[in-house]
């Protein structure tokens, strides 16, 4: 697990005039807080890719990295993150499970599953464990920077976007 963020992963208490992205939602990039983002995937290489591409995004924040399922409940409780992306296929904890546990203690963060898997089964198990979308790992990097953004604790993105 590697964090990344000034004060220990936690986001600084709200106060009254705080942003969304502040009180445990996304931020719209209107000039709020940026959109913090914790990335899982078993492969090392694809994490740095993800990491790379969304910190060229002015909006966007790697709050940290997980490297399977367990690591990524451990992230997630540290650093209370705005989007979880999450690959489904890991060790130690699948994406679904790691998705459920996680909100179990985070019910407003976004989950965005992260995959190569085309299977309408995983994609319900996925909904049904919380996640608030599905893409498929071919997406293009701008899709993926507008789906973090995108994604509420109570939104479902359009699933069409990860299906051809």
């Amino acid at each position: 697990m590697r964090a990344s963020h000034p004060n220990g992963g936690r986001r600084e208490e709200a106060d009254a005039g705080s942003t969304l992205a502040a009180a445990g939602a996304p931020s719209s990039g209107s000039g709020g807080d940026p959109v913090r983002v914790l990335i899982v995937d078993d492969h090392a290489l694809f994490r740095r890719g993800l990491r790379h591409v969304l910190e060229l995004e002015p909006d966007i924040v790697v709050a940290g990295e997980a490297e399977d399922g367990q690591q990524a409940i451990e992230a997630a409780r540290e650093l209370s993150p705005d989007v979880v992306l999450m690959d489904l296929r890991m060790p130690r904890r699948t994406g679904i499970e790691a998705t459920e546990q996680i909100k179990e203690f985070l019910p407003k963060v976004a989950i965005l599953i992260l995959t190569i898997s085309e299977e309408e089964r995983d994609m319900v198990e996925a909904i049904k464990a919380g996640a608030s979308g599905y893409l498929l790992k071919e997406l293009s990097v701008d899709d993926l920077a507008d789906a973090v953004r995108a994604v509420g604790p109570n939104l479902v993105i359009c699933v069409l976007l990860a299906f051809k």
